[in-house]
């Protein structure tokens, strides 16, 4: 005759087993005191100081990250103002050249019809 043990578990153990992956109460216990052990103030304090100077390191970098994208666009500027400079020069040319294209085109057109009249 074998006896069977019969073990009910009440929602209360089941969960808890279930959230600290514990099968007994004092295995639960446990986990659950070194849990909260993490909430001294000593250990909040250390977490606070670490968070702190965390912050203060993405601070820096978003002011050198800052600076960078401030000297880019700086460079970008003076690079524009070069080729504006460029475009400038021959604007002040171009007039004259386009002058002397239409005189040319002009040119050309007697110079065909000459020729055209010519070898008739």
């Amino acid at each position: 005759m074998s006896l069977g043990l019969i073990v009910h578990r009440s929602p209360f153990q089941s969960s808890l087993s279930v959230e600290t992956s514990q099968k007994s109460v004092l295995g639960a216990l446990s986990v659950l005191s070194a849990r909260t052990a993490l909430f001294s103030p000593e250990h909040l304090d250390h977490i606070e100081g670490r968070l702190a100077a965390l912050q203060s390191k993405m601070n820096a970098v978003a002011e050198k990250k800052s600076i960078i994208d401030d000297q880019e666009k700086l460079t970008k500027i003076n690079e524009l103002y070069e080729i504006a400079g460029r475009a400038q020069a021959i604007g002040q040319v171009l007039p004259a050249v386009v002058d002397r294209l239409e005189a040319l085109q002009g040119l050309h057109e007697r110079g065909r019809s000459h020729n055209v009249v010519g070898t008739i």
